[in-house]
C-alpha cells in the first residue's frame, strides 16, 4: 500500500505534464476587474477556471471510458460465447 501515493503521482505527473499550463494559469488565476453584467462574476473566472475544471473532469473520467465499454458488453455477449 506504500507504493499507491507514487503510483497515484506518477499518473498525475503524466498528465499534468501535457497541461502544465493550464495547472498554472489556474492556480495563479486574477480578478479582470471586469463583471459579467448577467451572472456578476469576474471574466477571469470564465478566463481559467473552466479550462481547469474541463482537464479534472477529463482525467476523471478517462478511467470510466476505457473499464465501462470494456466490460459492459460481457453479460451481453456472455451467451454467445458459452452456446447458452
Amino acid at each position: 500500500m506504500r507504493f499507491l501515493p507514487v503510483l497515484f503521482g506518477v499518473i498525475a505527473g503524466f498528465f499534468g505534464q501535457q497541461s502544465w499550463r493550464v495547472v498554472q494559469l489556474f492556480l495563479n488565476r486574477q480578478d479582470f476587474g471586469v463583471a459579467d453584467q448577467q451572472f456578476g462574476v469576474d471574466y477571469g473566472f470564465y478566463a481559467f477556471v473552466p479550462p481547469m475544471l474541463r482537464l479534472t473532469l477529463s482525467t476523471l473520467s478517462l478511467p470510466a471510458h476505457y473499464f465501462v465499454p470494456h466490460r459492459a458488453h460481457w453479460p451481453l455477449s456472455a451467451g454467445k460465447y458459452h452456446n447458452w
